[in-house]
């Protein structure tokens, strides 16, 4: 399964000054999926390279367009005022957000690709078109997920193993990841 990630902070070391809390177990994660044999192709800028000036050993693949994919994985991101909601070039812009539309239009709206969305920060709004899309799974990092949406807990010790038997289902008429 070819897996388009995309997710805003760093797989190494990274800087120190961030809030990136995902860096404690997205590598693991991505490690153990690719030992699995999935392809993984990320879909936001490589902060690794740009901000820390880690290749990381050139052991990851990143991509700045709308590779094939199977699925879209997304760490959800949302505004945050003056950070990603201001003009691409203006000082302390991140471009997260935007690449992030550009991501869902895409594959979730237009090509019709299975999308799971991680709100690690519970931040999608309960009123999100979001959580309505048929091929759209909604996952939370929290003992007692949001009504309607997935426990998707960190570290993922087990979440491997559920990657690596995915298939495309449907529940009450919705279509979603399932379990092989």
């Amino acid at each position: 399964m070819r897996i388009g990630y995309s997710f805003w902070g760093f797989l190494g070391n990274g800087i120190t000054d961030t809030p990136d809390g995902g860096r404690s177990h997205r590598r693991p994660l991505i490690d153990a999926l690719l030992g699995r044999g999935h392809e993984i192709v990320f879909l936001q800028a490589n902060r690794d390279l740009i901000e820390a000036g880690d290749d990381l050993g050139n052991a990851y693949a990143f991509h700045s367009g709308t590779p094939d994919i199977d699925v879209l994985f997304l760490e959800w991101r949302w505004a945050i005022d003056g950070r990603n909601t201001t003009p691409c070039g203006t000082e302390g812009h991140t471009c997260d957000l935007h690449r992030q539309t550009e991501l869902v239009t895409w594959y979730t709206v237009r090509l019709g690709i299975p999308t799971v969305i991680w709100d690690k920060d519970r931040q999608l709004r309960p009123d999100s078109v979001w959580r309505r899309i048929r091929q759209t799974t909604v996952c939370e990092a929290a003992l007692e997920p949001t009504a309607g949406v997935h426990r998707l807990l960190f570290p993922l010790w087990a979440a491997p193993e559920a990657f690596g038997r995915l298939r495309q289902g449907r529940v009450r008429g919705r279509a979603v990841l399932l379990p092989g």
